[in-house]
């Protein structure tokens, strides 16, 4: 009998690749269940870096996918296979039936891997080189079997718990079985989402994998706790210093529409808030295109923009007399900060001299490097900055949106007189045409916000890169005359995936795709387009 999950999963891609590929494998049973759990990328629209200063970003879940199939195992073993690894092994030629693409991951490693403060070390450090990828997915597994239910709740700042609450009856349930045995599990990954393309492909197949896990020990996680936990394997196990907003978004997302995250503790402990979905106003689209150029957030400019940005952090809390981060950097009034404060703050600063008259930061999981001399003022300019642009550019998107319906006026519904268009017909156009231009306004005042976002990105995290300049560059050229809006920059920076405001429209398309090619041209670098939006993480229980 056919699950009733199992055809509206199927349909979304890359469920139905993910199953063929778990079966040729060899590595699962037969006429027996599995679950699989289907997580987006996300196309970081605004907001972006600025996520661990605990700025408002808004992101979009896109259509590419990570698909998770899992298995339960009763000999304790967490078996992990990669679609994309086997692929990369076969061009390689060092693909050997199954052995290239598995990692295996004995009980006695989960075992030795304790519940304790070295331990996500621990098991990382087994997982280097050809297989650092099984981190995502055996990290995740990692988390559920021994550390669910130790850790209540976080302390109230991004980051501070690894440990969301889980359902205490299922850990109940579980807590013995648990204890005398590690139960195992088989993990084959399949994703669309690339690698380095700085759309969260981390995200989507951590959010995948955890879902998933969960499913099978019969947790239950909600949305936010299923992120948290998730960020955590990142920052933790995987070792990248990432915030919270791609976990959030792969978990919660909704098809069609910007996910408007503020990412700070709310009054529950949870290190982000949902503030609600933005729709996008009709007639435009965000999309993104890859620059060919590979991103990854746990490289040294990332974490010494983030470090920068917790050492300004501390020292404008010594000197305000009243704290106004309120825990979160991204909560400085902008005006306030350029007028009072931002001057005061050191240009650069070397690590050694702030940890001798500040002692570290506030930050749970990057360190101060005594070495590096850090750009403090300008990693403190851009999450303060980079808020008032966002709370901009969601109140401009609102009010655009608002006037979709007004703009919708058929000639069937203009007034008639003696049975022609009466006069009214020239005020009612005249009005449609004039609430068109506002709303046109609105539009090309959000896109400048980005291209703002965009130049801070370089002048102020020092996370730009040549390649994306240009890209955002071809797309100012055309402007909004030729239904271009905006661009920018995503996520950690350095590299990646650009997102562009434009006209959604079969022309626009048309010129995108020239600009594609004619940057490949310019540029010898392959791009990939990111059209369209998908919905937030699925579950299905498939006959295998």
């Amino acid at each position: 009998m056919r699950r009733p999950s199992e055809t509206a999963m199927k349909k979304l891609a890359p469920v139905a690749r993910a199953l063929a590929g778990a079966r040729r494998c060899g590595a699962f049973e037969t006429r027996r269940p599995v679950v699989v759990a289907r997580a987006p990328g996300r196309l970081d629209v605004m907001g972006g870096v600025a996520d661990y200063s605990g700025s408002l970003v808004c992101e979009m879940p896109l259509a590419v996918a990570a698909v998770v199939v899992a298995q339960a195992r009763m000999d304790g073993r967490v078996v992990c296979v990669s679609a994309q690894e086997e692929g990369r092994n076969r061009k390689s030629g060092r693909n050997r039936g199954n052995q290239g693409n598995a990692v295996v991951l004995g009980a006695k490693v989960l075992a030795a891997a304790a519940p304790r403060k070295a331990a996500p070390r621990k098991l990382a450090k087994g997982l280097v080189g050809d297989r650092r990828w099984a981190r995502y997915v055996a990290g995740t597994w990692w988390w559920l079997i021994r550390g669910m239910g130790q850790g209540a709740r976080g302390k109230g700042k991004m980051g501070a718990d690894p440990r969301p609450r889980v359902a205490a009856a299922a850990i109940e349930n579980r807590k013995s079985k648990i204890e005398n045995a590690l139960p195992g599990v088989t993990l084959y990954v399949d994703s669309d989402v690339p690698l380095g393309g700085g759309v969260s492909s981390s995200a989507a197949v951590e959010v995948a994998a955890m879902a998933a896990g969960a499913r099978l020990l019969g947790l239950k996680l909600g949305p936010m706790d299923l992120a948290v936990a998730c960020q955590w394997v990142e920052n933790h196990v995987v070792g990248a210093p990432c915030g919270v907003m791609d976990q959030v978004t792969s978990a919660l997302g909704q098809e069609g529409a910007l996910l408007e995250i503020l990412c700070q503790a709310g009054p529950d402990g949870r290190p982000a808030q949902v503030m609600g979905n933005v729709q996008v106003p009709k007639g435009f689209a965000f999309v993104g295109v890859h620059s060919g150029v590979a991103h990854e957030v746990s490289g040294d400019p990332y974490t010494d923009a983030r470090v920068a940005a917790f050492m300004g952090q501390k020292i404008l809390a010594q000197l305000q007399k009243r704290d106004l981060t309120h825990g979160c950097l991204a909560n400085v009034p902008a005006e306030e900060y350029r007028r009072r404060w931002r001057q005061k703050l050191p240009e650069s600063m070397l690590g050694r001299a702030f940890l001798k008259n500040f002692r570290g930061t506030n930050d749970p999981v990057t360190k101060v490097n005594p070495r590096t001399v850090y750009r403090v003022r300008q990693g403190t300019d851009h999450p303060v900055f980079e808020m008032e642009r966002v709370r901009e550019f969601v109140r401009l998107l609102k009010q655009a949106g608002e006037m979709d319906g007004s703009l919708q006026i058929s000639d069937r519904r203009l007034p008639m007189v003696e049975g022609r268009t009466g006069c009214g017909v020239v005020e009612a156009i005249e009005n449609r045409k004039t609430r068109s231009g506002v709303r046109d306004a609105f539009m090309r005042r959000a896109g400048e916000l980005m291209y703002a976002s965009h130049a801070s990105y370089s002048d102020c995290a020092h996370l730009g890169h040549p390649l994306t300049d240009k890209l955002v560059a071809m797309v100012r050229d055309l402007g909004p005359g030729k239904g271009f809006y905006g661009a920018k920059i995503t996520g950690g920076g350095s590299g990646g995936t650009v997102a562009i405001l434009m006209q959604d429209s079969p022309v626009c398309r048309r010129r995108l795709r020239t600009l594609r090619q004619r940057y490949e041209r310019e540029t010898g670098r392959e791009t990939m387009g990111f059209a369209g939006s998908g919905p937030g993480v699925k579950l299905g229980i498939f006959d295998f």
